[in-house]
């Protein structure tokens, strides 16, 4: 079973002595500073490092979550719930051209789940994997984007959750309407339409390598299921009628043998960072390193430069819709989400934020407190915005001061980078200076 971030204590796990310089510490993200542990045979700070990791990245990746949701949302909410599914529509078409997801399209069906396995371990959640003759199985407990935001009381309690997960004064909305954007269902929650979306997508063009069981009562117990079919002849009828597609009437027999052994099952499921660690600490340096190449791989690709394309084609498609006003409120209502789960963080949290963002260029401090200067792509997908990266920045400062989030610091633009300023030094830092 893979680990998520309920199995750790979101805290800095890398002691800093008061005479730390944060800018020299921060050279090297987290990735690169495990590569120099492993180099250097420091298996203690392998460990510390890899815990870091694991800890670090869940607010990255939360940030992207909760701005695609209220991105959704806010569409729903003022333009209608159809208006919002249609935009998810164009969004996963134009991301899904061929049919797949890029970074599991491998032509290998073995390396496709291993692939959409590296995904889902850098995507807050913890999966159980399974296979029989027609499919192999992840039984994720829960999803960690989706699912997550329905157990967190993003959502009124309703269908397509645990009962008692909602609030009173919930931050999201469902679809009304049963589409192919619902799994055909009413009352589905927004940010879980793109999952109905891609299996739609997929089996539109004949792949069934990654199709999301949405409507069973696996829900119910907080639990989602996504299927890596092992041909097209094998989905089920119910996967097209939920999908809104006319059901095959002829289908080719196909024998599918088995794909993986147990052993491979479980060393699938297994986090690379768990593999990185017991490696190393066998002293197995070499064995480590193609962990650490996975690890980046299955963070970097597969989730965050895919949730960054993600949010930037959602804002392109409400700029080209809605028209250039209402895109204008979508960044300011929902962009500063981005920074949410890293607010009153001192400048060792926020150095942490930008390294694992894999952004970081450069720390500078002053009497005041930090700057943190990051590629402005660490945030925008290039290329894919109908405005320059200024007017983003002025547009998430208005959204941070509409919030009041004063703990946040504020962001500029200078010399094509993002300056984060206002920041203070660690307490016993600025004791001792």
């Amino acid at each position: 079973m893979s680990s998520g971030p309920q199995e750790t204590q979101r805290e800095m796990s890398v002691e800093i002595h008061p005479d730390t310089d944060i800018a020299q510490l921060f050279q090297k993200n987290r990735f690169e500073q495990i590569e120099a542990a492993l180099k250097d045979g420091n298996l203690p700070a392998v460990r510390r490092l890899a815990m870091a990791v694991r800890a670090e990245y869940v607010d990255v990746h939360d940030g992207f979550r909760d701005a695609v949701a209220l991105t959704l949302a806010y569409v729903a909410n003022n333009f209608g719930s159809d208006v919002a599914d249609r935009i998810g529509q164009l969004d996963v078409q134009k991301r899904l051209s061929g049919g797949e997801l890029p970074p599991y399209g491998q032509q290998d069906i073995r390396q496709k789940i291993r692939g959409i396995a590296a995904g889902w371990h850098w995507h807050a959640t913890r999966f159980s994997l399974s296979e029989d003759e027609e499919k192999v199985t992840f039984l994720l407990h829960p999803c960690g984007s989706g699912m997550r935001l329905i157990t967190e009381g993003n959502y009124l309690r309703g269908p397509w959750g645990p009962p008692e997960a909602g609030s009173s004064n919930p931050r999201l909305t469902r679809s009304k309407a049963a589409s192919w954007s619902t799994f055909m269902n009413e009352q589905f929650p927004v940010y879980c339409n793109h999952c109905s979306e891609i299996s739609h997508v997929g089996l539109a063009n004949g792949n069934a390598t990654f199709l999301v069981e949405g409507w069973t009562p696996a829900r119910k117990r907080g639990l989602c299921v996504q299927h890596s079919f092992k041909h097209a002849a094998l989905v089920p009828d119910e996967f097209y009628r939920r999908a809104d597609l006319p059901v095959p009437t002829q289908r080719l027999p196909v024998k599918a043998g088995r794909l993986f052994s147990q052993e491979e099952l479980i060393d699938i499921e297994t986090h690379p960072l768990d593999k990185l660690i017991a490696r190393a600490e066998r002293g197995d340096v070499t064995g480590a390193r193609p962990m650490l190449d996975e690890c980046l791989i299955g963070w970097r690709d597969c989730i965050h430069d895919a949730y960054r394309r993600w949010l930037s084609s959602l804002w392109l498609h409400i700029h080209q819709i809605l028209g250039p006003k209402s895109h204008e409120e979508v960044i300011r209502e929902t962009a500063p989400a981005l920074l949410a789960h890293a607010r009153g963080a001192d400048a060792l949290g926020w150095a942490s934020f930008w390294s694992i963002h894999l952004g970081l260029v450069s720390i500078s401090r002053n009497k005041s407190g930090y700057e943190f200067f990051v590629r402005s792509e660490t945030l925008l997908e290039p290329g894919d915005l109908p405005c320059e990266p200024r007017w983003f920045v002025e547009r998430l400062n208005e959204g941070l001061e509409k919030r009041q989030w004063t703990d946040v610091g504020q962001i500029r633009y200078r010399n094509e980078l993002l300056v984060h300023t206002g920041i203070r030094l660690p307490l016993d830092i600025a004791r001792s200076s």
